[in-house]
């Protein structure tokens, strides 16, 4: 692509993405500067710049809210959709440096110059991409919808750059973390920042799932507990061997039920009464708690 660059392109402005060298995406238009370019592009089949801007809420874009290094595209395709907007297909051909801008209108112009990957090959890139894949590996191990088909194809590729692309597009990374793997543009120094995202991500995941066994054992523990409690009422009541506190207990909670209380009331009488049944009656908590009740 380097030899066909263009000096000067247009730049196409987008939300929440970067668009990586190499990659095949759908784009959805609807601002009318975007939609305007799209369509002579499209007319002269010419090459557009696509370029993420860094916050997402702008709706009317400046420069100083475009990242300086984008991707040439071509679009292959687009398709008229209601409400006046527009789907293009395009490809991601190389990364670029954008500026200085020319115009602003029709839509934003400027002079763009060649920001070519490094491929670096050795003993030091080929230990960290294998680093890379075993992270991979458990990522996907942890996220259940994780798809094994993105896993087969990375584990495919030989190219640390194309690898990385692939993983930057695909993985819920933030944006600023996308494009800072398209700025680099030392193929080790990239498989280096994916491999930092990856390890945030998977303690991320390991963390919560930390948490969600926990909780369930919480719950698992106070349920057991309730039915174990359940089973010794009623076959103390069968053998006709409950005691008096026991009694008692099941008085006031049968005198709870007919009270109808607020669902909140209820809520601390039930909490109360839990802890009445582990307390012996000689605990001055014991009457307390009844006499409250």
């Amino acid at each position: 692509m380097n030899d066909a660059l263009p000096q000067e392109a247009a730049i196409l402005p987008v939300r929440d993405m970067v668009v990586f060298p190499g990659m095949i995406v759908a784009i959805t238009v609807g601002r009318e500067k975007s939609l305007r370019l799209v369509r002579d592009a499209v007319d002269i089949a010419g090459p557009i710049v696509i370029v993420a801007q860094r916050d997402l809420n702008v709706e009317y874009v400046t420069v100083a809210d475009l990242y300086e290094i984008g991707t040439i595209c071509k679009i292959h395709h687009s398709l008229q959709l209601p409400g006046d907007m527009l789907k293009i297909m395009v490809q991601g051909l190389q990364r670029v440096r954008v500026g200085p801008y020319l115009g602003t209108e029709p839509y934003l112009r400027a002079r763009i110059s060649p920001e070519p990957d490094q491929e670096e090959k050795g003993p030091e890139s080929e230990a960290i991409m294998h680093n890379v894949m075993s992270q991979l590996r458990r990522y996907a191990e942890l996220l259940s919808s994780f798809p094994e088909d993105l896993l087969t194809v990375a584990m495919n590729i030989e190219e640390p750059n194309k690898l990385c692309y692939l993983l930057g597009f695909n993985l819920p990374f933030k944006l600023a973390e996308r494009q800072s793997l398209l700025e680099v543009a030392s193929s080790r120094q990239k498989l280096r920042q994916l491999s930092e995202m990856l390890a945030r991500e998977i303690a991320i995941q390991e963390l919560g799932q930390k948490i969600q066994a926990e909780v369930q054992g919480t719950v698992g523990k106070t349920q057991r507990e309730f039915l174990l409690r359940e089973q010794l009422r009623a076959i103390q009541k069968e053998l006709g061997e409950l005691d008096e506190r026991t009694v008692e207990i099941e008085e006031l909670r049968q005198e709870l039920q007919n009270a109808r209380p607020s669902p909140e009331a209820l809520k601390e009488a039930e909490r109360e009464l839990g802890r009445l049944e582990k307390l012996p009656p000689i605990s001055p908590e014991y009457t307390v708690i009844r006499t409250y009740l």
